[in-house]
């Protein structure tokens, strides 16, 4: 995280090792290079969104928080909650967030590991979004992840843990002595990622790089380089990074002998660059928040190369088939039933299993197709239930997407059309064609997502199909409503999403995309999607063809071991992209899989 609650901004010179001569001052060190400038809240900036609440919203969202495990289950020694009462717990949520997290008990079988974030200031509780981010990607190992503000750190913690991870998000932050002091001695794995690695490497008076820390580890944190660096090269693949970067931590490597360096950023043109990620002894370092902005947004997949090395942090070997996902989507009553047939003989020949995203009611509440308001059931369209029997019959599984994909008879905000819509969000859309996020629908609560559901559920079982999975429509959906999901169906198939609340009182929102199945901080299921979709007018769009998304999977295969090619496509486009985008991915040696909770 590269903004902080309270910081006095100031242009200091670059840090490097103080010469002391009789006689002068001895010149302090600075954690800001030449020209580095932090901002104090540029949130929207920063992959995060935020949404108001109404105080029915706001009390069903607390519901969610303490019975679904986000103040932690299993939970930290550490932590002292439990003597808490419910307004107190609320209120340290306000300001932090939860304290800890992890997958259910049953999924672990692995040691457990520490991952603690900076909590201190107005920002503080993006860190906390952070963590929990990270604590989702491990839960692909069946590591039990523990979640702590490092605030609430007490000398000798991580001694109990196989791994630690810190998550530097607050610059400067006053990192307690005790965890300072742990941090050097320790001999497990240790991962610090982001701000204020110059708190250990430095002298306590900041005027020269501490032995201890040099001669144990190699190198040395130098200071924030803000050069822009957007490009990170991983197993000699050129990675997206952080295209809002405002700095990252530079070290000087002192001893080769003991440091590798993992990966590198860089500039455009290669002629400035640092060490991105390296590892002197039992410490891992990388030079910002990897997981931050590492989403479709912002078009960043730099985080593939840390997911990659998580691995070799937490001494884990994954399965090496290379797997894929294929989904259908956006297939509804109005669809057209030969255009499914073709779709399933195509994917029946090439020995594709994928699953078939269903729309269960279609509605054009505003005549946007035709004029004239439409609406349809799956009942009476007896030859689209037709073609998805036969689809099932050969090869494919349905999972539910959204109940009409659109909201009411106002446009959502598009069209108001099913498939073009958002369901379980209002969102307008500005004088560039751009979405504006507004917040839950007025209608939000437990009850009506639930009715939703049940009314999507009964119009499939009416005519007799299944829905086995979740697709949220346009991944987009309030804390309450991902609950209901998680409760009623094995999996979801769709981006998902990290809440907190932030000190305004509004939802605040991270998206994560995970290259492997990975169980959520709710506890659900949730299978990736990493390689997006077939982009063409029909569309709307332009620039995402069957050779683009295969070339993503070229790139997957040579960065990460258990990364997943999965991805998707409308049902409307031609077979022949489609058969292109199989046998593409397919060359590239993945082999498509069922889409089960069991994948891993």
């Amino acid at each position: 995280m590269k903004f902080l609650g309270s910081l006095l901004l100031c242009g200091i010179a670059a840090a490097g090792v103080a010469q002391v001569r009789p006689g002068l001052q001895v010149k302090k060190l600075s954690p800001l290079g030449p020209g580095t400038r932090l901002p104090i809240e540029a949130l929207g900036q920063r992959g995060i969104k935020f949404s108001p609440l109404t105080p029915q919203q706001m009390a069903e969202s607390k519901q969610v928080i303490r019975a679904n495990g986000w103040f932690g289950a299993p939970r930290s020694p550490l932590d002292d909650f439990d003597h808490e009462s419910p307004t107190t717990m609320f209120a340290d949520y306000l300001e932090h967030g939860p304290r800890a997290a992890a997958p259910p008990t049953a999924l672990a079988t692995r040691p457990p590991a520490l991952v603690l974030y900076d909590s201190a200031g107005y920002s503080g509780f993006v860190g906390n979004l952070y963590a929990r981010m990270l604590a989702n990607t491990l839960s692909n190992s069946k590591t039990p992840v523990y979640v702590m503000p490092v605030e609430n750190y007490t000398a000798g913690a991580m001694a109990g843990y196989a791994e630690t991870f810190y998550l530097g998000t607050v610059y400067n932050n006053a990192l307690p002595a005790a965890f300072k002091a742990d941090a050097l001695s320790t001999t497990k794995p240790l991962c610090w990622m982001g701000y204020n690695l110059w708190q250990i490497a430095w002298t306590a008076d900041w005027t020269a790089s501490d032995p201890a820390f040099t001669n144990k580890y190699g190198f040395t944190f130098s200071y924030i380089d803000s050069t822009s660096m957007p490009q990170i090269v991983y197993k000699g693949q050129t990675l997206d990074g952080d295209q809002l970067a405002n700095g990252l931590g530079r070290v000087s490597i002192l001893d080769t002998a003991k440091v590798q360096v993992l990966a590198t950023a860089q500039t455009t043109d290669g002629s400035n660059s640092l060490p991105y990620m390296l590892k002197g002894g039992n410490l891992y370092y990388v030079a910002d928040d990897p997981l931050q902005d590492s989403s479709a947004w912002l078009r960043s997949d730099r985080s593939l190369a840390f997911e990659d090395v998580l691995n070799d942090i937490i001494a884990f070997t994954p399965a090496t088939q290379r797997q894929a996902l294929l989904r259908i989507e956006d297939v509804h009553p109005q669809s057209d039933p030969k255009m499914l047939r073709s779709i399933a003989d195509l994917l029946y020949a090439e020995g594709v299993p994928y699953v078939v995203c269903v729309i269960p009611q279609f509605e054009d509440p505003l005549g946007d197709w035709n004029g004239t308001p439409l609406s349809t059931s799956l009942k009476s369209a007896t030859a689209v239930v037709s073609a998805l029997k036969y689809m099932q019959s050969k090869g494919g599984q349905i999972i539910m997407h959204g109940y009409t994909h659109q909201y009411s008879n106002v446009r959502n905000a598009y069209s108001g059309v099913s498939g073009d819509d958002y369901e379980f969000y209002r969102v307008n859309v500005d004088s560039n064609g751009n979405a504006i996020i507004v917040g839950p629908v007025a209608e939000d609560s437990a009850a009506w997502v639930k009715n939703r559901i049940t009314l999507g559920l009964n119009a499939l079982a009416g005519v007799k199909l299944t829905a086995t999975g979740w697709n949220t429509p346009h991944y987009l959906a309030s804390p309450v409503d991902y609950q209901e999901f998680k409760n009623r169906f094995q999996y979801s198939m769709c981006r998902g999403k990290i809440f907190g609340i932030d000190p305004q009182g509004r939802l605040a929102w991270v998206e994560q995309e995970a290259p492997y199945p990975i169980t959520d901080d709710l506890g659900g299921i949730r299978l990736p999607e990493t390689l997006g979709y077939v982009s063409t007018p029909e569309l709307g769009t332009v620039g995402a063809l069957p050779a683009d998304l295969v070339a993503k999977a070229h790139k997957l295969k040579l960065v990460t071991r258990n990364g997943y090619a999965s991805c998707f496509f409308h049902w409307f486009l031609p077979t022949s992209m489609l058969q292109e985008l199989v046998r593409g991915i397919k060359n590239e040696g993945f082999v498509f899989k069922t889409a089960s909770s069991t994948l891993n």
